[in-house]
């Protein structure tokens, strides 16, 4: 993982060197999206806010929430996070690799998405990012838990930029 992050980072300085071929995300450096199915990470639906501080790294933090049934009864996860994404500088819709910390709060009997009491995590995220010009923002791919068991999840984002 660190060599990828490596060659993706010195890909982005080589490939963002000239203004010319610069990306929307200075353009509206401020955001708010919703994560559907991991960010942060465990979560349904996350409530996200989101800064670029260049053109190839964002940094974000969000807030939500998973509710379930176990075998056990009734079981509710709450989940805090935040982390850092990097991007082709250049590139408008272009790959992403992040990393991420999140606090996991488990409350109920059981265990749910793998998480059981009250625990912290990083997870890497891999996928796509696309910040249009009027500040629309897509994004997909999977975020990839470190601890065992937990596993990979996809996800979704659809947020705006101001």
């Amino acid at each position: 993982m660190k060599r990828l992050v490596g060659v993706f980072v010195a890909a982005c300085l080589l490939w963002g060197a000239s203004p010319a071929h610069a990306s929307n995300r200075l353009n509206h450096r401020f955001g708010v999206s919703l994560g559907i199915l991991g960010d942060p990470f465990p979560t349904l639906l996350g409530y996200n806010a989101s800064i670029n501080l260049a053109r190839w790294l964002r940094a974000t933090a969000g807030y939500g929430q998973i509710s379930g049934t176990t075998t056990g009864g009734e079981a509710k996860i709450t989940t805090i996070g935040g982390g850092l994404r990097l991007f082709v500088p250049s590139w408008n819709f272009s790959p992403v690799v992040g990393l991420s910390y999140a606090k996991v709060a488990f409350t109920g009997s059981g265990s749910l998405s793998g998480f059981t009491g009250n625990s912290s995590h990083k997870y890497a995220t891999l996928g796509f990012d696309w910040q249009a010009g009027n500040g629309f923002n897509f994004g997909f791919g999977a975020n990839v838990s470190t601890l065992s068991g937990v596993g990979a999840v996809p996800y979704l984002n659809l947020g705006w930029f101001f």
